[in-house]
C-alpha cells in the first residue's frame, strides 16, 4: 500500500514542506491549476519570504540587477542589450548633466548602479537615460519645457 503524503492534511489545510507546521491553504501562495483543482506551492508564505530574503541578502548584486532588468522590460519594453546600446551611445553618462549617477539610495544607503530610464509620460517613448537628480529635476516640473525655461530665466536673473 502506497504511503499517503502527509503534506495534505485535508481539503482545507497542508503541511508546509519547510517549517513543517500545518496551516490552512490561504497561507499558500497558487502555483497554477491541474484538472480544474488548484495547486499550491508546498513552503507556506512566511517561508517563501524568509527564503527570498536569505537568497537577496547571498546575492544583492545579482538579485538588484535582474530585478531592474525585469521592470525596465516592462514598464519601457527595453532589453537589456537596448539599454547597454543606449548607456554606450551617452558614454555612461547622464543625457542632460553629462555626469556619472552619484545618487544613494536611501534604504540601502548604496549608490545607484544603473542610470534610470526618462520616457515620456503622454506618449511612453523611451527619451534617454538620466541621473536620478535630473530625472526627478525635469518630473517634478512636469515634464513642462516653459516652466523649464521659467526656472532657467529665474535662476539667469539671480545669478550671484
Amino acid at each position: 500500500m502506497p504511503r499517503q503524503s502527509s503534506l495534505f492534511i485535508g481539503p482545507e489545510s497542508r503541511e508546509c514542506g519547510t517549517c513543517r507546521e500545518v496551516k490552512p491553504y490561504a497561507q499558500f501562495s497558487p502555483r497554477g491549476e491541474k484538472d480544474g483543482t488548484a495547486l499550491y506551492k508546498s513552503k507556506c508564505k512566511p517561508c517563501c519570504a524568509t527564503g527570498a530574503r536569505d537568497w537577496y541578502s547571498r546575492h544583492t548584486e545579482r538579485g538588484l540587477t535582474n530585478r531592474r532588468r525585469l521592470q525596465i522590460m516592462a514598464a519601457y519594453g527595453l532589453t537589456p542589450a537596448d539599454y547597454d546600446c543606449m548607456l554606450a551611445e551617452q558614454n555612461g553618462v547622464c543625457a542632460i548633466c553629462q555626469q556619472p549617477e552619484t545618487t544613494v539610495d536611501p534604504r540601502s544607503k548604496r549608490p545607484y548602479v544603473r542610470l534610470p530610464v526618462d520616457h515620456d509620460h503622454a506618449t511612453g517613448r523611451v527619451r534617454g537615460l538620466l541621473c536620478h537628480r535630473c530625472n526627478r529635476a525635469i518630473g517634478l516640473l512636469k515634464d513642462d519645457i516653459d516652466l523649464l525655461k521659467a526656472a532657467a530665466a529665474y535662476l539667469e536673473r539671480n545669478r550671484t
